[in-house]
């Protein structure tokens, strides 16, 4: 299997966004700190992430489920026209397409990896020392390793510069 980077998860989340009519279909990653300001930790913010994503594929499934129970159990529309045929199948296909994005976020969640917490952490924490420290007396010590190495290839990193006129 191909190891996938968070850019290219994210792009993927940003491609599913962009391709999906139900935006509410598509579980975007969150950020690992909570309205509290409380920094979740790596294990907790995965499961979230995929709990959220398990979720929505559930409920898309169940909502084609009962369309299609709807449809054999003969509810149909009084007056069978050509264009009611049309939106039943329309929305038959967008439920199932918003079905596979789904399942591609959920795919995509359980492969989050410690270095996309910290690429979505660290962004949301910024210079804030109160939260660096809370950060900090929950990681072990082999994720303090992979922090450093991380903000090291971070810090190395050749960044896009921004001209200003």
């Amino acid at each position: 299997m191909i190891k996938k980077t968070f850019n290219q998860k994210l792009l993927g989340l940003c491609i599913v966004l962009a391709g999906s009519v139900a935006v509410a279909a598509v579980a975007p990653i969150t950020a690992p700190v909570t309205p509290a300001s409380k920094v979740l930790t790596f294990k907790t913010w995965k499961e979230q992430q995929v709990m959220k994503a398990q979720n929505i594929v559930v409920r898309l499934a169940n909502q084609i489920l009962i369309k299609n129970n709807s449809l054999l159990s003969g509810q149909e529309p009084e007056v069978t026209t050509e264009s009611t045929l049309n939106n039943t199948e329309g929305a038959q296909k967008n439920g199932t397409r918003d079905l596979k994005l789904a399942q591609q976020d959920l795919q995509i969640a359980t492969e989050l990896e410690f270095e996309d917490y910290l690429s979505v952490l660290l962004s949301q924490l910024g210079d804030n020392p109160k939260r660096l420290k809370e950060l900090a007396k929950q990681l072990s010590t082999d994720e303090v390793a992979k922090t450093l190495l991380y903000l090291q290839r971070y810090k190395s990193a050749p960044r896009s510069t921004v001209i200003k006129k």
